[in-house]
């Protein structure tokens, strides 16, 4: 590798570092500006033609994902943490190719939302973000023998991620084909017993209400429908 590059530990620092500042800081404007930072940053990565660089939003993702199940990660600000950084990699997936990133993160979501195991992920190296080193491996069902409050907390944190990303203009089509899983979903959430989960269910069906009616008027007014 050349001197005049950043290798793949300095990446994880620089990766890291913009994890830990949105993970860390309550300040608003600090947290947009470090998402912003670890876009870009994953931006570069997943077109970068060595495989072992292009494979690291992908590590980052997982841990992110099985930060869910973290006791650490407030629930408050409808989980915005968890959100930015999530939204950051998927902003940054290359457009017009096979989502793979997203698919994982919408099916992972969405069967957490439902109070179900989550699929199955990558297997993790050792230098994973720091912000992200209380996770549990991705191989793990971290749903089998949790406690309750945890995978309350798990679900809590799904639905409120789901509501940032169908809220996001950024993947508004790609998500599309998700709304009828996550409405049900949804639904199913207002009867549950705790009222974080009720709460957070009722959250994200008024955006999915709302972006089922962009996309009725939008094919209105494009002739698709009468």
């Amino acid at each position: 590798e050349s001197d005049a590059y950043l290798n793949r530990t300095q990446l994880i620092v620089c990766g890291n570092l913009l994890l830990d500042i949105i993970f860390s800081t309550l300040h608003n404007g600090a947290i947009e500006k470090a998402r912003l930072g670890f876009q870009r940053l994953c931006d570069k990565l997943l077109r970068c033609p060595r495989r072992d660089l292009r494979g690291l939003p992908a590590e980052w993702l997982e841990r992110l994902l099985q930060r869910l199940f973290a006791h650490d990660v407030p629930v408050v600000r409808r989980s915005s943490q968890l959100s930015f950084s999530i939204l950051a990699i998927l902003d940054a997936e290359v457009p017009n190719t096979h989502r793979a990133l997203l698919e994982r993160v919408m099916r992972f979501l969405l069967a957490v939302a439902k109070g179900l195991p989550p699929p199955p992920g990558l297997a993790l190296d050792d230098d994973a973000p720091s912000a992200l080193a209380g996770a549990p491996g991705a191989a793990a069902a971290p749903l089998e023998g949790a406690e309750a409050g945890a995978s309350l907390r798990a679900q809590v944190h799904a639905l409120n991620v789901l509501r940032h990303v169908f809220l996001d203009t950024n993947l508004a089509k790609e998500v599309s084909s998700y709304i009828p899983e996550a409405m049900l979903c949804a639904l199913q959430g207002f009867g549950a017993a705790s009222w974080a989960v009720r709460n957070s269910s009722t959250l994200a069906f008024s955006v999915l209400l709302s972006r089922c009616d962009t996309i009725a008027c939008h094919l209105t007014i494009t002739g698709v429908v009468a």
